[in-house]
């Protein structure tokens, strides 16, 4: 591949990501403001000083700008979290499962409750944990919405469980925090909550989903950019300092470097949201019930009608009732630029299911009208009722009218003005690197 043939994939890659929508709930938008510390020195420069300490900058690359993530990154997580401590070293939300299997597991040899991946729980976690020495039992789980609690309390009875890592890799709904930390306020309060909120995190800062911590949860967090529109990284909140230190001693030998620039990254997409994230995190959960209800009408076989279809921005669907595999169904929406997951199985279903994911569309801007103009072009995409071309136009025309005005509104005139001297300055720097 030569150099020519790069700068065409990327260009090709950067048009058509404008006219495709992206409806895979593992993934988001992050605004260009955000993305910016990606594009500068920063990015691949060293932090370590955290306390700031004039006698520990062993390493300077970042100093200038350090307060962008102990000014700015840190501050404003702890104010959307709630939680006295928070940890940004982790690269990414299973880094982040690694430094709470180390800090929170109780070492080779202990017992470990998580969720099963039939029951929606993360692929990884219990091949990881095994790796470590940890004996895994699975968390019992009743229905899409609910932890068996009688079930999980005969775990407890029959296992010295040292750690509860509650995972939903895919959820419909998230499992109630309260029941399971009184039980094991009940049974053993040494016992480690912990809720990966990968999949949550942007529901419930922006205040749609309960916070794990009130809810009784030692520890929360995980990756940034699935209903959170930020990097690619991870966090974890906690309100205990043991816990805390404990996960900055785990982090000494995992983590080198924790990828300073997604640290700046992530510190803009926290400024961001704490202007629009409570209405953007709404429209999350309004889209994906929306478009729920319109492939229900549409013929398609639905998770969760029973109860309220989605209690988050998870739709899963099966297009078999209308004829057409779920493989073959996500590969004609690909076609006309409509992306979406395809997995071979999700919890109450026997076949292969398309899981769709509501949180970009709607950081983009969409509303019901949106949705509902999205589900017709995807039912008569998978039917292929209208040819492909006619059908991509419409998609294509349906991403441009999206407003797209996240993030705006903390720019004044004055601040519009300096970023646009910041983004000029970005791209000669572009140009001079190659003589232009």
């Amino acid at each position: 591949m030569k150099a020519e043939d790069v700068i065409d994939a990327l260009i090709s890659h950067e048009e058509r990501s404008k006219q495709d929508i992206h409806l895979v709930p593992s993934e988001n938008a992050p605004t260009m403001f955000s993305r910016l510390p990606y594009l500068m020195d920063m990015y691949n420069r060293y932090f370590f000083n955290e306390q700031r300490s004039p006698s520990a900058w062993n390493f300077n690359g970042a100093r200038g700008v350090a307060d962008l993530e102990t000014d700015l990154t840190v501050p404003l997580l702890k104010e959307l979290t709630g939680a006295r401590y928070v940890n940004v070293r982790p690269v990414s939300g299973l880094q982040a499962m690694l430094m709470i299997l180390m800090a929170a597991g109780g070492g080779a040899g202990s017992h470990i409750l998580t969720v099963s991946p039939r029951d929606g729980g993360h692929y990884a976690t219990k091949g990881l944990a095994t790796e470590l020495g940890l004996h895994v039992h699975e968390i019992a789980v009743k229905d899409l919405a609910q932890l068996d609690i009688a079930e999980v309390e005969k775990q407890l009875e029959k296992w010295p469980v040292r750690l509860i890592y509650l995972d939903q890799s895919s959820g419909l709904f998230p499992f109630a925090v309260a029941p399971l930390a009184e039980l094991v306020k009940r049974c053993d309060p040494s016992i480690h909550i912990h809720v990966d909120t990968s999949h949550w995190l942007g529901l419930i800062l922006g205040g749609v989903i309960p916070n794990p911590l009130a809810e009784g949860a030692s520890s929360f967090g995980g990756s940034t950019h699935k209903t959170f529109p930020g990097p690619q990284k991870a966090i974890i909140g906690t309100n205990e300092a043991a816990v805390s230190l404990r996960l900055k001693l785990m982090q000494h030998y995992l983590i080198s470097s924790h990828h300073f620039g997604a640290s700046a990254s992530l510190g803009i997409a926290l400024l961001e949201f704490k202007e629009h994230g409570q209405a953007y995190s709404r429209g999350i959960l309004r889209n994906a019930r929306y478009m729920a209800s319109c492939l229900d009408r549409y013929g398609f076989k639905v998770a969760g009608k029973e109860l309220g279809y989605t209690g988050g921005h998870q739709v899963w669907t099966s297009s078999e009732p209308i004829g057409v595999p779920a493989y073959e169904a996500g590969e004609r929406l690909y076609r006309i630029g409509i992306h979406v997951n395809v997995l071979s199985s999700l919890p109450g279903f026997e076949e292969p299911v398309i899981r769709l994911g509501l949180n970009e569309f709607t950081r983009l801007g969409a509303e019901d009208k949106h949705v509902a103009v999205l589900a017709d072009i995807m039912f008569r995409a998978i039917v292929q009722t209208g040819s492909e071309a006619e059908l991509r136009d419409e998609v294509s025309r349906l991403r441009r009218c999206l407003p797209d005005h996240y993030g705006q509104g903390i720019f004044d005139e004055r601040l519009l003005e300096k970023y646009s001297l910041l983004a000029e300055r970005i791209g000669a720097d572009l140009l001079g690197e190659v003589g232009g």
